[in-house]
């Protein structure tokens, strides 16, 4: 600590002690000093007049705004310079009625820098009265800019899926498992978007369809799966209409579960289906009945050919119509996928503040409930990280950013990052040296593999199994194998397990829970780097999957 700045805080506790003599200041002045270096902030003390004249100020101002402590002390400048024009008057309006309550007052306000950038700053202050009046001011600062971006971020994020949704080509609605409506991005001609809300889901479909619904909200919440059906709806001014309707679970970890659907109009199509079924049938019937009467049946026949070649060119446009807006759902699901990840991140990165007790501590179900959305929001995350990945790589988009990777330390790091999930599952990671030495690969999409297939080797490994890593190097590639003595997988299903959405345990009655994306974007990882994947397994023994890759991919 320099001289200059132990003469301040010297000056400064003088000050304090000789014309506050209420105030308790029983420490030394190196345990002053002490605590003033370390609070992550800014202490002050000032007068309660229009500059708020400053008498003592921490140095850590100058960090904060870029002027030093001395600017402020030798009133070059004062803080009333460099506030906000628009929270200029709110901070005085503030500071006075909150005097006049409880002597304490919490502002939140910009400051401008040195550098002329705006600052938010959260300040915490306190009056201190002497002889019933209160004639100086002590508080500390800090800055919260981080934070405010941050939340003005989450709050584009949520304007960017309110808009996207509500302008989305389909119906978005969503219920509670009873079926009330809790949202709707829109409404067909003929409905009240207020009454729409008040109501529920049955009150326009037919109670011959209301079964249907019951049975697909019941299975979606069994499952956690998308269930597709289609119901008629009475549209109010135009009668029936027919809908194809998708429904799912937004969170199926949520404690009240909401369900969003997905809904087509498809009355036309229906309607076509129907005439050309009818159409078929009056074409046979006039076929039978003039048989005898070769002549007129050729001519005839002739204009049906026609006008089947007409249904079948319209049957090729709605098939091409159908394909269309299956790519557009797809694009759908990518796009919200990504606004779904902005606001994930924000929550994890909040959760690692509170986990880190740096806004005071956490009683043991605090701790559990932060553990808790840490979890949930790591794994609805991760989920849709693997939709997005899989995504790009059917799209085409999937590239490699090929370095030099340390593959040991590569696998060593994977293993550490595993050991929680197996030692949460009772499973053991059994000491798993290598000596792969380096190659150069894209390390994100390599690590992704392993964590891949170490994570799907401790899902299906029960507690007391192990799980573990062998790897081997040539001249021209590495090879890496995931072991485990878990489950195993049959026969019949080893060709498909590196497929889309596919599990051992695949069926409504699933024990093992995940979207069986990890082993196809494995598979996907690797075969982009030039290598190639494969497993061997015995049921109730367990699995080795090994991959190997080129140690330099081109």
């Amino acid at each position: 600590m320099t001289k200059a700045k132990t003469a301040k805080d010297s000056k400064a506790r003088a000050y304090l002690e000789r014309d506050l003599p209420n105030q308790p200041f029983d420490g030394s002045e190196e345990s002053l000093r002490l605590l003033i270096d370390h609070v992550p902030g800014v202490i002050y003390l000032c007068r309660n007049d229009s500059q708020f004249t400053m008498l003592y100020l921490s140095e850590a101002i100058e960090t904060l705004i870029g002027y030093p402590a001395s600017d402020f002390l030798d009133s070059k400048i004062s803080f009333v310079d460099l506030y906000h024009p628009e929270d200029s008057p709110r901070i005085f309006e503030e500071v006075s009625a909150s005097l006049k309550r409880d002597k304490r007052y919490h502002l939140v306000y910009r400051l401008k820098h040195r550098n002329g950038n705006w600052k938010w700053i959260e300040e915490f202050g306190l009056g201190i009265e002497r002889e019933g009046r209160i004639d100086f001011l002590e508080g500390y600062l800090r800055d919260i800019s981080e934070r405010m971006e941050a939340e003005e971020a989450l709050k584009a994020s949520e304007t960017r899926w309110r808009t996207l949704v509500q302008n989305a080509p389909n119906h978005v609605t969503i219920i509670d498992p009873d079926g009330n409506h809790l949202y709707i991005n829109r409404v067909e001609k003929g409905f009240d978007p207020a009454e729409v809300l008040r109501s529920n889901i049955y009150k326009w479909v037919p109670e011959k369809h209301h079964g249907i619904i019951r049975k697909s909200i019941e299975k979606t919440l069994k499952t956690g799966k998308p269930v597709k059906y289609q119901v008629e709806v009475t549209v109010p001014g135009v009668g029936t209409t027919w809908w194809s309707c998708c429904m799912g679970l937004i969170d199926p970890m949520a404690q009240f579960p909401q369900i969003m659907i997905i809904s087509t109009d498809i009355t036309r199509e229906r309607k076509a289906q129907e005439e050309l079924s009818q159409a078929r049938s009056d074409l046979e019937e006039r076929v039978r009945l003039r048989t005898s009467q070769l002549t007129e049946i050729n001519s005839q026949l002739e204009r049906e050919i026609l006008e089947r070649e007409k249904t079948q060119e319209a049957l090729n446009e709605a098939k091409e119509t159908a394909e269309t807006a299956n790519r557009a759902k797809g694009d759908f699901i990518a796009s919200m996928s990504h606004e779904l990840r902005t606001p994930l991140t924000s929550i994890l990165g909040f959760v690692g503040l509170l986990e880190g007790e740096r806004h005071g501590s956490l009683n043991e179900s605090q701790i559990d409930f932060v553990g808790t959305i840490r979890r949930n929001a790591e794994h609805l995350l991760s989920l849709i990280n693997d939709i997005l990945d899989v995504a790009k790589s059917e799209a085409g988009q999937d590239e490699l950013t090929r370095s030099v990777v340390d593959l040991d330390n590569l696998v060593r790091r994977s293993l550490e990052m595993i050991s929680s999930r197996a030692l949460e599952s009772g499973v053991e990671i059994a000491p798993s040296p290598t000596h792969l030495g380096s190659a150069i690969v894209d390390e994100r999409k390599v690590r992704q593999i392993i964590l891949n297939l170490l994570a799907n080797a401790c899902k299906f490994t029960p507690a007391g199994g192990e799980v573990g890593v062998r790897g081997v190097r040539s001249q021209t590639d590495f090879q890496i194998t995931i072991w485990d003595t878990g489950i195993g997988i049959p026969p019949e299903a080893k060709d498909s397990i590196f497929e889309e959405f596919k599990q051992v345990d695949s069926g409504d009655s699933r024990k093992y829970p995940g979207t069986g994306l990890g082993l196809t974007l494995a598979k996907k990882f690797v075969e982009i780097h030039g290598g190639r994947i494969w497993v061997e397994s015995k049921l109730k023994q367990g699995s080795r999957f090994t991959f190997s890759i080129p140690l330099s991919v081109e």
